[in-house]
């Protein structure tokens, strides 16, 4: 059980484990009690851990593309978007949404601090639970869901990639209130399109 915490690696695992933590709910106690400090990434994986082991069907994952392709269309309306990973395979239910985004006027590039411009707007409207990573063009005030108590440094403003930009975090799910779901988005030059 403790592999299947997002964010954490064999190592921790094998550590949780020799600590005695067995079960989510251990780990759930021993952070409330202040006795188990995680990293930042760790904790939203404890925090989401049923949401994030569930599989959504296909609908779900179509409708937090439509809103992620709404939000994007907003600020570039020629963007194009597809759905990746096991959801392009044909699978019935995913455990993620992976998107990709591309656009024809940014060949080999891509729109200095665009996603992470998108991600802001997705979470001022209130689509996106928890960030697992931190991007050129979010603002850091955005970034933070968590308790400040638990002690995590804000993040800095990151240096754009040319290249590619690439978002983790935790949508919140559009059909089942309450759920939240894992999203990857990553914005690549046009010519890396499928």
């Amino acid at each position: 059980a403790m592999m299947n915490i997002w964010g954490v690696g064999r190592v921790k695992a094998k550590e949780l484990v020799n600590e005695g933590y067995d079960r989510i709910g251990s780990v759930r106690h021993s952070i409330k009690q202040g006795r188990l400090k995680l990293e930042r990434s760790q904790y939203i994986g404890v925090l989401c851990y049923e949401d994030i082991m569930e599989e959504m069907p296909r609908s779900e994952v179509e409708a937090i593309a439509d809103i992620l392709l709404s939000t994007v269309r907003d600020r570039y309306p020629s963007a194009e978007m597809t759905i990746m990973g096991s959801y392009r395979r044909g699978k019935l239910s995913s455990g993620d949404v992976d998107i990709m985004i591309t656009h024809p006027d940014f060949p080999d590039t891509v729109p200095p601090k665009a996603l992470g411009q998108i991600v802001d707007e997705l979470r001022s409207k209130g689509h996106i639970a928890h960030h697992l990573t931190f991007i050129a063009g979010m603002k850091p005030e955005k970034y933070e869901s968590l308790p400040t108590s638990l002690g995590y440094e804000r993040p800095h403003e990151k240096k754009d990639k040319l290249n590619q930009s690439s978002w983790m975090g935790v949508f919140n799910s559009p059909v089942i209130a309450g759920k939240r779901r894992r999203v990857d988005i990553k914005f690549y030059p046009y010519r890396h399109r499928v």
